[in-house]
């Protein structure tokens, strides 16, 4: 898949984790295929209002060769993995607060 960030275009492989900035221009595209994605998509009011400093942040991760810390790395690809065989399941009022779990910032 070619994605595309502010101009430059990176290529990204199946199991390859990426995070962008919502602030940054942003599109991708490739080959039609059986894409097999999970896309975590969080809505800005409900990170303000949970953590205002997130205002500040910013995260840029384009794949497992952009970054030296490859340990952090691996667990954030485990709890991805793990978020998406949750979500697709029927959610229940267990299976929310298990997804919930998965997103606790520390």
């Amino acid at each position: 898949m070619r994605f595309a960030l502010e101009g430059k275009t990176y290529h990204f492989n199946s199991g390859d984790i990426w995070l962008v900035n919502r602030r940054k221009i942003h599109s991708s595209s490739g080959k039609e295929e059986n894409w097999k994605y999970e896309g975590l998509i969080i809505d800005d009011d409900f990170l303000l209002s949970q953590y205002p400093t997130s205002i500040n942040w910013n995260l840029d991760l384009l794949g497992k060769n952009s970054t030296e810390n490859k340990n952090s790395y691996k667990k954030l690809e485990k709890e991805v993995i793990e978020l998406g065989k949750l979500c697709h399941k029927s959610l229940t009022d267990a299976r929310r607060f298990m997804v919930l779990s998965h997103l606790s910032f520390t």
